[in-house]
């Protein structure tokens, strides 16, 4: 039996740690018994997790505030004043390119009066300016005007900047944030170990960004991203996803924080356009493909096919709300209404895990269920993604134990 409140017990009372997080969690001080790493049979994590606000807003504060998080890539953002904004798990931010072709992200936030810097999802601007007193601020984030302000004694411009969030563009030209406001985080290179890999056939060169669209559910974010670490319920839930790849040959294979998905297409079934035969032969973009699914930690997703990428964020809004964001690209030689006629596929996968999700979570969030048996083979990608979720959570939820306060990671120190 997982026992989930500590209730006021004399022996729990004795325990320093366990009093700290009564203090910290209202009582759910032994929420992480639920996620010993040696439960038999392979099991879920409990459904407490999927509907818990106080483990939500520990999520926050142990995985979003300190992991690398996969955002888009650099093709949404080829010039100068670029920028596009974002929010994830509470924090809205944008990137925005500079003059040097760097690409910068920040708190989308004033630093005078709160008031956000950008109010539009994208465009393109020649300097940062707060449209509620004035402020403006260059591309770096620099605080280059503040009307009046210059007849304030100790005033100092410098000391205004935008708060910065530390941002990596690896060579494949996708786009990672790190909230964490330490001058240190944990490196990309030491989070991601292998993962550059995923896209050594890659030619970012070779494709254009076409659109964006979301999907507003009712679930937790992990409920969604469990569903992506498998295939197993690809025949049942994704029937025609399914008539299209060798699904004995599917494989998740776990990384350092991600996970590669390897599946082959069944012969003569093109995924990135709608190409005939005779395309197959001429060799246009399309032939013989095998599409590539790498799973990025916690939220991220990429699928590539030598005709279509796009990238998914599963963006937690609540411990109860999700927000799907997708980005599609398309290859330069393909149009673009093949590209849309062959996404709909994609789409219709997208959508058909969104009603899974809505319909799973509204049992999770009745409490009958609690674990299920997981298999060993065949969902091996939700193991090790649930694994990381809960080894993060518990290292931090111990900190925060140990010194008997929350501890905001993405806070200015």
């Amino acid at each position: 039996m997982i026992t989930w409140l500590t209730g006021s017990t004399a022996d729990s009372n004795k325990d320093g740690r366990q009093q700290a997080s009564l203090r910290l969690f209202g009582g759910l001080s032994k929420w992480t018994e639920a996620f010993s790493k040696d439960s038999k049979p392979a099991a879920t994590l409990s459904s407490f997790w999927n509907r818990s606000d106080e483990v939500y807003e520990l999520e926050r504060r142990a995985i979003f505030s300190k992991v690398w998080l996969l955002v888009c890539h650099r093709i949404r953002l080829p010039n100068t004043g670029d920028y596009v904004s974002f929010e994830i798990a509470g924090f809205p931010f944008f990137l925005v390119k500079d003059r040097e072709g760097k690409i910068n992200a920040f708190h989308n936030v004033c630093r005078h009066r709160a008031f956000p810097i950008v109010t539009k999802e994208s465009g393109n601007v020649p300097i940062l300016g707060c449209r509620y007193h004035g402020w403006s601020y260059s591309h770096k984030g620099n605080l280059i005007k503040a009307p009046k302000f210059d007849e304030v004694p100790n005033f100092d411009k410098k000391t205004q900047s935008l708060f910065p969030i530390h941002v990596h563009v690896n060579e494949h030209g996708f786009v990672f944030v790190n909230f964490d406001s330490s001058p240190d985080p944990v490196s990309y290179e030491e989070h991601f170990k292998g993962i550059e890999t995923q896209w050594v056939s890659f030619d970012e060169t070779q494709f254009r960004y076409l659109w964006s669209w979301t999907l507003d559910g009712d679930f937790h974010w992990s409920t969604f991203m469990d569903g992506y670490q498998e295939c197993y319920h690809c025949r049942v839930a994704h029937p025609g996803f399914a008539e299209t790849l060798e699904l004995e040959t599917y494989t998740v294979s776990p990384g350092s924080n991600f996970a590669a998905h390897q599946v082959k297409s069944k012969e003569g079934v093109n995924l990135s356009t709608q190409s005939t035969s005779e395309d197959f032969s001429a060799g246009k973009p399309g032939k013989d493909i095998t599409p590539s699914f790498t799973f990025v930690f916690p939220i991220g997703g990429i699928t590539i096919t030598s005709g279509i990428f796009y990238n998914i964020r599963c963006v937690p809004v609540g411990a109860h709300k999700t927000r799907l964001e997708f980005d599609i690209y398309g290859h330069k030689d393909v149009p673009e209404a093949d590209i849309r006629e062959a996404y709909k596929l994609f789409e219709q996968v997208q959508r058909e895990d969104w009603d899974l999700c809505t319909k799973t979570q509204k049992n999770l969030n009745v409490g009958i269920y609690d674990r299920g048996f997981l298999h060993p083979q065949r969902e091996s990608g939700v193991l090790f993604y649930q694994a990381l979720i809960r080894d993060m959570a518990t290292r931090h939820f111990e900190q925060e134990a140990e010194q008997g306060e929350k501890i905001f990671p993405a806070h200015p120190r």
